[in-house]
């Protein structure tokens, strides 16, 4: 974890009362000029922070106008959600406006920060790439997974679930990779640890869920649990238990 004092004072799992996380702010051009240095200057959290503004951004930076479509389409077959893509329409465009001088984000620019990140040991950026590659031997994932584990804040955990959900092969963590709801415990989980800035309803990741035509609830949890079928539930409890546990004995150990 980086030692730089505006990262550490402003962790990816603290609150929404953070204002400078990404739940929070209304504004990601502040958000970048504050982050921004910090990345240039080496510190870790930073440079997946600036990673996550400008993938949150991309969509809207390319297109302002078929972004707006994509919403009133999702609108049209859904009417149900009319008011929630309105929000999601207001909200994106008071956060992305004016981000890197309203220069549009390629998809080049997103890979440079996470390489970035990667560069810098964020743990996230570090997940994300052992989770894309099929060629990682089962034990350095395995050891992977051993060294984030203790130190691992919210967005952390909730990527070891999407590692555990893209790999499947985990020996020493196969218990805790259930093969049906493994991916949702871990991240209802992390969910759990990070709050409503996190994952609440102006989160980017359940702005993401929504546009995909998930926006049952108020809370990334909610919307999983909406998806599930009645029999899966329990076996989605019994698996976050056990996930909790692990993360219990893992930060006392």
């Amino acid at each position: 974890r980086s030692t730089a004092t505006g990262a550490r004072d402003h962790s990816p799992s603290e609150p929404m009362s953070d204002t400078r996380s990404l739940g929070a702010s209304d504004s990601y051009a502040e958000l970048a000029s504050y982050y921004g240095p910090l990345a240039e200057a080496g510190d870790a959290t930073a440079r997946r922070r600036m990673a996550q503004i400008r993938e949150f951004c991309a969509a809207f930076s390319l297109s302002p106008q078929n972004f707006a479509q994509q919403l009133d389409a999702l609108a049209t077959t859904q009417p149900a959600l009319r008011q929630r893509a309105d929000a999601i329409h207001a909200l994106t465009t008071s956060r992305c406006q004016g981000l890197d001088g309203g220069t549009p984000i390629t998809r080049a620019r997103i890979d440079l920060d996470w390489a970035e990140a990667v560069s810098a040991r964020d743990p996230v950026a570090t997940l994300r790439v052992a989770a894309a590659d099929p060629d990682l031997p089962v034990a350095a994932l395995d050891q992977l997974l051993d060294r984030t584990l203790p130190s691992a804040d919210a967005e952390t955990l909730f990527e070891i679930g999407n590692a555990l959900g893209a790999r499947h092969d985990s020996e020493k963590y196969a218990d805790y990779a259930d093969p049906y709801v493994g991916q949702y415990a871990w991240q209802i989980a992390a969910c759990r640890h990070g709050g409503p800035s996190m994952c609440g309803p102006n989160s980017p990741l359940m702005v993401a869920m929504c546009m995909n035509g998930a926006c049952a609830g108020g809370s990334f949890e909610q919307a999983v649990r909406a998806l599930l079928p009645g029999a899966d539930q329990a076996r989605l409890d019994r698996q976050v238990i056990l996930i909790e546990q692990l993360i219990s004995q893992r930060k006392n150990s």
